[in-house]
């Protein structure tokens, strides 16, 4: 029996995703991205604190605690952020796609469309509490549920696609294994 899968690309999984991007291959943008947030926050927060403090007017204190709270809580949430923004930029196009893996390629439909992804392009395996991802060569990857599994295992998968890709799984999850 030939082992398949299915993803529903739902809040979850596009959190998980975010936090995959901000360890791998969007690592040094996510992080800037972040880090930006929080250090304009505080900037923001101090500038506020030290014109309360000198006892300014009210409405320009809120003038840079608004926006400073603001940034911090960008920066501190920012995989939930773009996560929830992402779900809702897909909004009614958000769909699944129902993965089987056959001897050469990881076939991925989407309703009767078929895209075919040969295991030589993968460049990772990776590993979290939801999903496998499969990073390919062309930049993109494949979100793999751990749930959906049919006619194997987890680590029934784990060893095909090593074998399969030549790669070992790496463990990426909030969780130690």
């Amino acid at each position: 029996m030939q082992m398949t899968t299915k993803t529903v690309y739902d809040y979850p999984h596009m959190l998980d995703l975010q936090r995959i991007a901000g360890k791998t291959f969007a690592k040094k943008n996510m992080n800037k991205k972040r880090t930006m947030g929080m250090i304009w926050g505080v900037v923001m927060l101090v500038m506020d604190a030290m014109m309360a403090i000198r006892g300014n007017q009210p409405m320009w204190t809120a003038l840079f605690a608004i926006p400073g709270i603001l940034l911090l809580g960008y920066g501190l949430f920012f995989y939930q952020i773009t996560a929830r923004t992402t779900c809702k930029a897909m909004g009614s196009t958000l769909q699944s796609n129902e993965f089987e893996f056959e001897d050469e390629v990881v076939a991925a439909w989407r309703g009767d469309e078929c895209t075919e992804y040969p295991y030589t392009e993968c460049t990772q395996l990776l590993e979290t509490e939801l999903a496998f991802y499969m990073l390919l060569t062309s930049g993109g990857g494949l979100i793999l549920d751990k749930k959906n599994i049919g006619g194997g295992t987890e680590a029934e998968l784990v060893s095909f696609l090593e074998e399969k890709t030549g790669k070992t799984m790496t463990w990426m999850g909030n969780k130690a294994k």
